[in-house]
């Protein structure tokens, strides 16, 4: 079992006691195995996809590169950065992607797709694996490609997902974590509950996983009263 697959379950498992004890809708241990029991085939396959990925786009695509362009530099290795920069730069990169691409699922064609994501009446930390596959492949391997692209070294790919992982975590789970100060620079899990309304026009709104500062460039904030919010699709 690799290092990163021992933090991902130690993440699950501290995301569930913990929503658990600091809910803010309390619910018995049973109902919260069950709803779990249901996303574990999400949970498993769509961590896949990622690692999978990792290894085919970086390797196939820097080759095609070296094809199509020799002596192909990556736009940032001329630069000596540190890896805790690099760190950075890709995690905003993942972070700005993540949230455009977002919103191109919204498309009345590609909805189809997304629409899983939403179609759980609950949210819980778990509910960040629950994504169509296509979806999920799609969106990653755009994000790996500009990596590739740039210069993000493999070894910072998986520090990367992982770091998502908790993000995303954190953001689809029901600790009652949100104050308007924060959400003027970070996504909360109130802020993101919004997202999940059955409400379209909600839906419509909230799409950044990180840094709020997405939706407030491009006028998707969205700040419904939570005691207005019911969760899923119609």
């Amino acid at each position: 079992m690799s290092s990163n697959t021992i933090v991902l379950l130690i993440l699950s498992f501290v995301f569930f006691v913990s929503e658990y004890f600091f809910t803010y809708k309390k619910t018995n241990l049973m109902d919260r195995l069950t709803q779990f029991i249901k996303d574990i085939p999400f949970y498993c396959f769509n961590t896949i996809i990622p690692a999978y990925l990792i290894k085919t786009i970086f390797f196939y695509y820097i080759s095609f590169l070296h094809w199509a362009s020799p002596g192909y530099v990556p736009l940032l290795e001329g630069f000596e950065l540190s890896a805790g920069l690099l760190f950075f730069i890709g995690f905003l990169i993942s972070d700005f992607v993540g949230y455009m691409t977002h919103r191109f699922w919204y498309h009345k064609k590609l909805w189809i797709l997304h629409r899983m994501h939403h179609s759980s009446k609950v949210v819980r930390w778990h509910s960040s694996f629950r994504f169509n596959p296509l979806e999920l492949a799609l969106t990653t391997s755009l994000i790996y490609i500009i990596y590739s692209l740039l210069g993000i070294p493999k070894y910072l790919f998986y520090d990367l997902l992982i770091f998502n992982y908790f993000i995303n975590y954190m953001a689809h789970s029901e600790l009652p974590i949100g104050n308007k100060y924060i959400e003027k620079i970070l996504v909360t899990p109130n802020y993101h509950r919004v997202h999940h309304s059955v409400d379209i026009n909600n839906q419509r709104s909230n799409y950044a996983g990180v840094f709020t500062i997405w939706d407030r460039m491009f006028c998707s904030v969205n700040n419904t009263p939570l005691k207005n919010i019911k969760l899923g699709i119609k």
